[in-house]
């Protein structure tokens, strides 16, 4: 285990965990009311993290849509797996938000949430961001 100042370095998936448990559940709320997810419908989660609000978004699209949950790092990846297990509609894939691995006009909805922060290069601002999201939703 690495240390910061001598002090044991938390696991980033247990805070990721924690902090979504704890705070914010108004904020996750109204954020899924926006997206709108309904049933049929196949939902993007670029970056999702331990996949915390992939049962919701599972929930929403229903036995009939697809919950893609994108992120680059294996271990988030293996969290999202035990946190996910027996949600036949959760699809996981490792890839980066810079190539999400989804093809073209198979996304209805996408969301990226508290991600840009964990990104090593920024590429592309919030308005390329969301010209990739139309992109993904072209027919």
């Amino acid at each position: 285990m690495s240390t910061i100042l001598g002090a044991p370095r938390p696991d980033q998936a247990a805070y990721m965990l924690r902090a979504a448990a704890e705070a914010g559940r108004a904020y996750k709320a109204q954020l899924l009311d926006r997206l709108d997810p309904t049933p049929g419908q196949t939902v993007l989660d670029a970056g999702c993290g331990p996949g915390t609000d992939l049962p919701a978004l599972a929930e929403r699209v229903g036995d009939t849509g697809t919950v893609i949950g994108v992120d680059l790092d294996p271990r988030m990846l293996e969290r999202a797996r035990e946190h996910t297990a027996g949600l036949r509609a959760v699809d996981l894939r490792e890839g980066d938000v810079h190539a999400l691995p989804v093809a073209s006009g198979t996304v209805d909805r996408a969301r990226i949430d508290r991600v840009l922060l964990h990104v090593a290069a920024c590429r592309r601002s919030p308005c390329e961001a969301r010209s990739q999201a139309e992109w993904l939703h072209q027919e």
